[in-house]
């Protein structure tokens, strides 16, 4: 009986050569038909194209970054929206307010002062002599290392002083111009590195500068007291440094002024009382002083151009960025019928009621104290919306809630 003969085998050498080859030719098919465009790379296209989006070919990686892709760019949008409605709700407001003041703007300003202004038999200011040993301690030049030249002011009015340190300028060009500067909450300007050189150079562009502070801070440091009708309340120089301690104010001889009074009379008799000398008044402060430079450059038309730095803004960008404020800021009773666009807008006008007054509103987009990013620019974006002449904002890049000095230089000096 015969065997079957056995099939022969394939070697395996020519198995794994063959499918090499049949790989290459559908690899060189494929490839052409996709670059060169024929057979079947039509069909190809039509079929894929049917696919719904989320059948299509996509590895997990890319499904996940699609999807966090498509949330940024909802959130952009999103977040893009609600900055057009702040901005365009806080110009339509701003608007509003302007044509109101632009109406009247001596009557609102002399209605605010009756509310804010001790008058002038309230407060005395005098000029400090050197040997005068109540009105002006031994110490109190050492203490608040007041330089050497120097003229000092003391604005008087219940149981409250303020003072001013006047120095003046040595420079050949000196052109009757003044800069006012007041310092916020950290203490007493001198002490300060950023304040020194900014005073240095303001005297060297021929400019005398008045450095003050906020009340019961700094040059103020003390015991202060003020009358609750016809008692005094008595504070000592701890107690004076907190300004919400001043709301129960009230004088009944003067039954218009209100609590702020106590915080806004004595700088402005300050500067008010050595106004007349000057033709250019500059005034400029940072934190607490720079609401202190909005709230007085609306109350003295002779200031020509001022500079808040992290100070203010208005009252519905404090709602939605709040943060850590002073009583006066915007806890006073005050604010009830008030914004602070009220107080832009006037130190915009001067004593004629023609806008012809600057005030330039500085942020840190990144301020570790306040007034940071995203308001500063949504609030800049409504003043840009305004086009009001002489109002301004600029928003710069910086995390300290400091002076800068060069960019406060160039905005004053157009960087002499």
């Amino acid at each position: 009986m015969n065997k079957a003969k056995p099939r022969p085998r394939i070697p395996l050498i020519a198995i794994v050569l063959i499918s090499i080859v049949l790989l290459a030719l559908v690899f060189a098919w494929g490839f052409g038909s996709a670059y060169y465009k024929v057979f079947p790379y039509s069909l190809a296209s039509w079929t894929y194209a049917q696919l719904p989006d989320s059948a299509q070919i996509q590895s997990p990686v890319n499904r996940r970054n699609s999807e966090a892709a498509r949330i940024a760019e909802e959130l952009r949008t999103a977040e893009q929206q609600r900055r057009d409605v702040l901005t365009n709700g806080a110009a339509r407001l701003a608007d509003t307010i302007y044509i109101q003041i632009a109406n009247d703007p001596s009557a609102i300003r002399e209605e605010i002062m009756q509310r804010t202004i001790v008058p002038n038999e309230v407060i005395a200011v005098t000029e400090l002599e050197r040997d005068d040993p109540i009105n002006f301690p031994i110490n109190f030049r050492k203490l608040h290392s007041i330089p050497m030249g120097s003229t000092v002011y003391k604005a008087t009015y219940y149981g409250m002083n303020a003072y001013g340190v006047l120095r003046r300028t040595t420079h050949a060009n000196h052109s009757q111009c003044l800069f006012v500067y007041i310092q916020g909450h950290k203490g007493n300007p001198f002490n300060r590195s950023d304040h020194n050189a900014l005073n240095e150079a303001v005297l060297v562009n021929g400019c005398d500068v008045l450095s003050l502070s906020m009340t019961g801070i700094g040059l103020n440091f003390g015991a202060a007291s003020y009358p609750i009708g016809g008692e005094p309340f008595i504070m000592d120089k701890q107690l004076a440094q907190g300004h919400d301690r001043y709301q129960w104010f009230h004088d009944p001889l003067h039954p218009t002024l209100e609590p702020m009074s106590l915080v806004l009379s004595g700088n402005y008799h300050l500067i008010k009382s050595i106004s007349e000398e000057y033709t250019d008044i500059t005034m400029a402060g940072i934190s607490g002083g720079g609401w202190y430079t909005v709230m007085l450059a609306a109350l003295l038309p002779e200031i020509y151009q001022s500079f808040s730095i992290a100070g203010t803004w208005p009252k519905r960008f404090h709602e939605i960025q709040g943060h850590g404020a002073d009583w006066e800021e915007i806890g006073s009773t005050f604010w009830q019928d008030l914004d602070y666009w009220h107080f832009y807008f006037l130190s915009l006008l001067d004593a004629n009621n023609t806008q012809s007054r600057h005030l330039t509103l500085i942020y840190h987009n990144l301020d570790e104290c306040c007034y940071s990013d995203p308001s500063a620019s949504i609030l800049g974006a409504a003043v840009d919306k305004l086009s009001i002449e002489g109002l301004s904002v600029q928003v710069i890049v910086r995390r300290s809630h400091s002076l800068d000095v060069d960019f406060l230089l160039g905005s004053m000096f157009g960087g002499q």
